[in-house]
């Protein structure tokens, strides 16, 4: 079983996988 410390760093993780994806989505919105 994982620990509260390890999930939550994963979910750091996805949160700033999913900003740079939205970030990459954004610029090629606007070319």
């Amino acid at each position: 079983m994982r620990q509260p410390s390890c999930q939550s760093c994963e979910n750091h993780r996805f949160e700033k996988a999913r900003e740079s994806q939205s970030r990459a989505f954004l610029a090629a919105q606007s070319s």
